[in-house]
């Protein structure tokens, strides 16, 4: 059955979701979510015509994009030295993630389950770097950052169960919610 770029990375992007957050290996969720990232940003100008990938690119490039694709082309390019030795980190992991789902959904103006659960739990997780504004009433403010404290405080498998569970919510219920881009 015929497959379009897209669909492809959006498949290899849901599954790297799926993976990461039922606690598998993170090299194999590494490199999914890369190659869901490369898809996505190499076919991104042939949809759009609005720059974005080019902005996206120097934002990568602040933090280099030797480093970004690093754990990569570890993989990608053994031939080179087959005896190296590579590193992944759960941030970069996060990060690759991330900009995939930016892109996705600029691209079709969607978002599935697994990426509406992890865009959820990643901001529940860093609500500061997401600039996820204040609730108006100070009651239930405090409520929210009170609760996301317990959440970053918890354990790694608690925190993963929470991303199971949002996961489980997206699923069940998936035009809701309506995610902002």
């Amino acid at each position: 059955m015929p497959i379009s770029k897209l669909e492809a990375a959006q498949r290899q992007l849901d599954c790297a979701i799926r993976l990461f957050i039922n606690g598998e290996e993170l090299l194999a969720v590494h490199a999914l979510s890369r190659a869901a990232f490369r898809v996505l940003y190499d076919i991104y100008p042939s949809y759009r015509d609005d720059g974005f990938s080019t902005d996206l690119g120097k934002f990568i490039e602040v933090g280099g994009w030797k480093r970004f694709n690093d754990a990569a082309n570890f993989l990608k390019h053994t031939d080179r030295d087959p005896t190296a030795q590579g590193e992944v980190s759960e941030p970069d992991t996060q990060m690759g993630i991330g900009f995939g789902i930016v892109l996705h959904h600029r691209l079709t103006g969607t978002h599935t389950p697994e990426m509406k659960a992890f865009d959820a739990w990643m901001k529940a997780l860093h609500p500061d770097e997401f600039k996820v504004p204040p609730d108006p009433d100070p009651d239930i403010e405090k409520l929210s950052r009170d609760a996301i404290e317990v959440v970053k405080a918890a354990p790694r498998n608690v925190q993963l169960r929470l991303a199971k569970a949002l996961l489980t919510v997206m699923k069940e219920n998936p035009d809701w919610p309506k995610l902002k881009a």
